[in-house]
């Protein structure tokens, strides 16, 4: 899917690709007034393609020939290597949850998922690392299936739904429901603090750099700010560097 805005008064595109994280509805409402202030600002283009499969989203990032792109803040250590760096970060505060629905289970404790499906939006993400953490803790990693390659927003959907009994999703999406669905809910677990970052080409020009500034209040999700400081990796960025590294030796 590529969705756009409509100045075309340069003739060169500014290309943008953004990962099955969330829906295109919910990109849209994220970022489309972002987009919109930097192609009237620069006059240029702007080319977004949401790519529906992870594994070609990273593959495709690693090519080159990209802009930039909105990830998960784990990401920013094995992407720096790939020609990005971090330019802004915002959505700082957002949780990873591990959650069910209450007439599922009596209480929250998560030996009870034992033999249970449960969903998360890709192995490249925040919400299966935490998963993973929570099951070794447990003694529980061999005792529950793992279904992916979904969105956070549809893993709601399938949870309220009742087409899903637990699901590891991002509070981004979870807080935006109703507090009569969310009483539904147990919540099992809750990570720490976690961030999104906006990765842009090393050889960003001058002018998109200066749009994006001047652009930054218009991103629809939590508070934005500059950001040029290189984070030291914790464990879970240098889990996706791994699972990065033998992706594109396949």
């Amino acid at each position: 899917m590529v969705f756009s805005c409509l100045n075309h008064a340069c003739e060169e595109s500014i290309n943008l690709v953004y990962g099955p994280f969330y829906s295109a509805r919910f990109y849209n409402e994220y970022i489309f007034k972002f987009h919109e202030n930097i192609e009237r600002i620069t006059g240029c283009h702007i080319t977004s393609q949401l790519i529906p499969s992870y594994e070609a989203y990273l593959k495709r990032l690693t090519q080159g020939g990209i802009y930039m792109t909105f990830v998960p803040g784990h990401y920013e250590y094995a992407l720096s290597q790939y020609g990005f760096k971090p330019m802004l970060k915002g959505a700082v505060g957002a949780k990873i949850l591990l959650v069910s629905k209450i007439k599922k289970y009596k209480d929250m404790n998560i030996s009870q998922l034992e033999g249970e499906t449960i969903l998360v939006p890709s192995i490249y993400t925040d919400a299966y690392l935490y998963l993973m953490d929570w099951l070794e803790e447990s003694a529980m990693t061999d005792k529950v299936n793992i279904s992916s390659n979904t969105s956070h927003d549809d893993i709601a959907v399938k949870l309220i739904t009742d087409r899903a009994s637990v699901g590891a999703l991002s509070t981004t999406i979870y807080n935006r429901m109703p507090t009569s669905v969310r009483d539904d809910f147990f919540v099992f677990k809750k990570s720490g603090s976690t961030h999104a970052v906006l990765m842009v080409a090393e050889d960003l020009p001058h002018v998109i750099h200066t749009a994006i500034i001047d652009s930054i209040s218009l991103i629809n999700l939590g508070v934005w700010f500059e950001y040029y400081g290189r984070s030291q990796p914790d464990e879970h960025s240098r889990a996706f560097k791994r699972q990065l590294d033998a992706l594109l030796k396949k």
